[in-house]
Order: structure tokens, then C-alpha cells, then sequence
């Protein structure tokens, strides 16, 4: 449900660079006093984490000419279910399109094992969307 109404309103994309997106960043986030409060903290800080010791406030124009670049919604949505049903596997069109792409009525996961290159996972001690409580050995 949460894609169509991505579909409709902004055809598919989530957060796309807006007008009022390249406002802030030509006039709002340029200004010393308004970057920290507004742009660092209610801004970048809420989505991107808490990190004002190691923050560079001179990139604050530069980030919020770019920021919010937009992705798939369904990007998005495919994130979600991996939060939701708690397993990596493929996009879950809901059961009649599974159906037809995977011949199944749920989308198959993904075969770790599988993977032959070493792969890194790096994120930062602040990032609000990684969950370094889990330990992965394959």
C-alpha cells in the first residue's frame, strides 16, 4: 500500500529533490546561524545520525544542494520487508506477482553461502539505521 501511494504522489521516488529542498540549501543552510540549528540538527543529524564532534559544518551548503537525492520507493519498501520479515531475501511483490516472477508465492532468500568475494561492512558508531548487535559468520 505504502508503494502506491509513492506511485501516485511522487511517482515512485522517495524523497525527491524538491523546490523547497534547494531553497534551504540557497539560503537558509548558507547562513551560520541557522545551520546548526535547522540544517545540522533537524535536518541531517535526524536521518543521517548524531555526530557533532566529527562534523564538518563547512559541508553543510554543499550536502543540502544534494540532499535528500531521492531513491526508488521501492528501494524503500524492499528495506522494510527485510526489517519486517526479519530474512534477506528477494522483493516481495505479494503473493499473485511473486508468483509469476519467482514461481513461487513467496520471494526466495538469498543463498549467502553462496558469496565466494570478502565482503566489508563499515558504518559509524552514530548511524541510526545500522544494527551492530548482530554477528554474521558465514
Amino acid at each position: 500500500m505504502v508503494t502506491v501511494v509513492f506511485q501516485r504522489m511522487w511517482k515512485g521516488m522517495l524523497m525527491p529533490q524538491s523546490g523547497m529542498q534547494r531553497f534551504l540549501a540557497s539560503t537558509i543552510c548558507r547562513e551560520k546561524i541557522t545551520q546548526k540549528m535547522i540544517c545540522e540538527k533537524c535536518i541531517i543529524f535526524s536521518v543521517c545520525g548524531s555526530d557533532p564532534y566529527h562534523f564538518d559544518t563547512k559541508l553543510i551548503p554543499l550536502i543540502m544542494g544534494h540532499f535528500p537525492a531521492g531513491t526508488s520507493s521501492n528501494l524503500a519498501a524492499h528495506f522494510a520487508q527485510f526489517i519486517l520479515k526479519e530474512s534477506f531475501g528477494q522483493y516481495d511483490y505479494g503473493r499473485a506477482l511473486n508468483l509469476r516472477h519467482y514461481n513461487s508465492t513467496e520471494p526466495p532468500t538469498y543463498n549467502l553461502k553462496s558469496i565466494r568475494v570478502p565482503i566489508t561492512l563499515i558504518y559509524g558508531e552514530n548511524d541510526i539505521l545500522a544494527d551492530t548487535t548482530y554477528n554474521i559468520i558465514i
